[in-house]
Parts: structure tokens; C-alpha cells; sequence
């Protein structure tokens, strides 16, 4: 089925080999995509090589997404810290989201929440901002409590920054966030 036009379920079983050949010369970028995926699995040294060099070099941005949120299945130190070092130079912003959605992969990291905090702070993306308050959330640094607080203050489209804002702090099950909720869902206030 070559472009994948059938609607189907596929597995595959191949060896680490094949998938690596398959993510680095695959024509389609479904094909490579469905390699990452499935390197993510392996979470082998190789794969994270592999699946480290694809989200840096690959011409599609789906597929560097994809190899950056495999590398966050894998949860090694080599992994987090090639997703660390990518997301800053990502210029795609849907592929830097599914990077800093990587990264939340990786709890009590506080290595991933540095890797996080920044794209909290300012990004060119409101749905990046967005992903990055629920990683830091999900790193569940001592320091993501008061960054959430503060990032709820910025306007953004359909207030997203604002709702996975309070979708970290439900993840960091922080009592503080109670009152916060309360006063974001009180009479008058836009719905999130």
C-alpha cells in the first residue's frame, strides 16, 4: 500500500536494523514516522542514536515530532538530553510541541523542566506554551507551581495557555490550585 491510502491496523515485526534503515531512507514521511514509533519501542542505544540524528536532520516536521516523542518513551538521559538540545533549534512549531510533549516524559527531571521552562516563558506558539505548561507540570519540579501561576496571566488564543495551566496544576495535584480554579471558573470569566 504505498502512500498508506487503505485503512488499516498494521503490525509489523522487524529488526531494529530494518527500522533504522526505514527512518533514514523511507521515501514517505508515514513510513519513517511509523519507524520512530516503533524504535521508540525498541529503546535500544541504537534507536536512540537513530531516532536522535532523525529529529535533528529530517525534512518533514511530523517526523521529527514523532522521533521526539519516541525518544520520550525511551526515558534514557541520552534521550532527554538530545530532545533538550533540539527543541531551541526546532523551527517548526509542531514539531517543537511534540518535543516539549516529550519531555514531560521524564518526572522528578529537572534537567526536562530547564529543557521546558523556556518555551513557557516566550515561543513564537500559544499551543507551545501551552504543551510546555503540562510537561513542566508533568516533570513535577519544585518549581512548576509558581511558573504555572504566573503563565495563567498571559492572554492567548481561546485562553489555551490559561487551560493547560490549570491542567498542570490538576497534574501536580498542588491544594494552591484549588483557590486558582475557583477564581478562573467563577460567573463572568470566559470558559476554558
Amino acid at each position: 500500500d504505498p502512500g498508506n491510502n487503505i485503512l488499516k491496523t498494521l503490525d509489523e515485526k522487524k529488526a531494529d536494523e530494518l527500522w533504522t534503515a526505514q527512518l533514514a531512507g523511507a521515501e514517505l514521511a508515514i513510513d519513517r514516522t511509523r519507524a520512530a514509533r516503533a524504535l521508540g519501542k525498541a529503546g535500544s542505544p541504537t534507536a536512540t542514536d537513530a531516532l536522535a540524528k532523525s529529529m535533528r536532520d529530517d525534512a518533514s516536521w511530523i517526523v521529527r515530532g514523532e522521533a521526539g516523542l519516541a525518544l520520550g518513551a525511551i526515558k534514557t538521559d541520552a534521550a532527554r538530553d538530545a530532545i533538550a538540545a533540539a527543541v531551541g533549534k526546532e523551527a517548526h512549531p509542531k514539531a517543537r510541541r511534540h518535543l516539549v510533549k516529550a519531555l514531560g516524559a521524564f518526572r522528578n527531571d529537572e534537567r526536562a523542566a530547564d529543557a521546558v521552562e523556556p518555551t513557557l516563558a516566550r515561543d513564537a506558539s500559544y499551543f507551545v506554551e501551552a504543551e510546555s505548561a503540562m510537561s513542566l507540570a508533568k516533570t513535577r519540579s519544585p518549581r512548576a507551581f509558581d511558573k504555572l501561576k504566573a503563565a495563567m496571566t498571559r492572554p492567548s488564543y481561546l485562553d489555551v495557555i490559561q487551560s493547560m495551566c490549570l491542567s498542570g496544576m490538576a497534574e501536580l495535584r498542588d491544594e494552591r490550585g484549588i483557590e486558582i480554579a475557583m477564581e478562573a471558573a467563577r460567573y463572568g470569566k470566559p470558559v476554558i
